[in-house]
């Protein structure tokens, strides 16, 4: 009994510590690229500025374009982790939207001040479209991280159960096999259709035992309840003084829809 959440505990520590190990691959990314572009291959390497003649080529100011190149790709790599890595250490979840949301806003902001070095060379346009669809992009991206980073709520109505918001289910009453109380939810290997990021993990997932089954889980906690159904095995957690209510709602609606059958 005392393994089992030390080895789940571990592995929340490890789920949440890869966060921080890619944003550290992508910081660096960023920091790679600020040392690869020099005046001298821009020609070949630089979108854009590529495949202009040699006249529009002469009218950029591709000495402090790429000055300013650098400077943007050193600075969003370290404002990056270190911003990512402050806010994970308050919350997960923030932390999560930060990472995937600030480098697209910082890419819109590069694409507006890059254009002034090109402005004698290019038109407004080429720049404008761009910015509106990482604009976006990044709005699509943030809201929809903030809404799968809710949790989903539990609802009973009449002979309906119904797991509220992104990846949920319904079920009738008879769907239902069994349920119960459980010390631990499932150490799982891989997301096989779903969501995870933070302190969520919801959808489909695949375990350590080879088992699919579906998680609408806070990582915070360790007790969860298990629903054995004709749709799979669910595992569904909350706050744990909640847990214990939520269970016992469903033991009782349960109950009294066995009996409104019988009768």
């Amino acid at each position: 009994m005392g393994s089992q959440p030390l080895i789940v505990t571990l592995l929340e520590a490890k789920m949440s510590i890869d966060m921080l190990y890619v944003t550290a691959i992508i910081s660096g990314i960023f920091l790679a690229i600020s040392y690869i572009l020099t005046e001298d291959n821009a020609r070949y390497l630089l979108s854009g500025y590529n495949t202009m003649s040699a006249e529009k080529r002469a009218r950029v100011d591709i000495k402090n374009y790429i000055r300013f190149f650098k400077d943007f790709h050193r600075k969003l790599s370290i404002t990056l982790f270190l911003g990512t890595l402050g806010l994970w250490l308050i919350s997960q979840n923030w932390a999560s939207v930060f990472m995937v949301t600030y480098p697209l806003l910082a890419y819109v902001y590069f694409l507006w001040r890059g254009h002034s070095y090109y402005s004698k060379a290019d038109n407004s346009l080429a720049t404008y479209i761009p910015m509106g669809i990482l604009l976006v992009v990044t709005l699509v991206i943030g809201l929809t991280t903030i809404r799968d980073l809710k949790e989903n709520e539990l609802i009973l109505e009449d002979n309906i159960l119904t797991i509220k918001g992104s990846f949920g289910l319904t079920l009738q009453s008879d769907d239902i096999q069994d349920i119960r109380l459980v010390a631990q939810w499932p150490a799982v290997s891989y997301k096989v259709r779903g969501f995870a990021a933070g302190y969520v993990a919801k959808g489909l997932f695949k375990t350590e035992d080879k088992e699919v089954v579906h998680l609408f889980i806070d990582k915070r906690y360790d007790e969860a309840l298990r629903l054995d159904t004709f749709k799979g095995v669910i595992y569904y957690n909350t706050e744990p003084s909640m847990l214990k209510r939520v269970n016992a709602k469903i033991m009782t609606w349960k109950a009294e829809n066995a009996n409104r059958k019988q009768n």
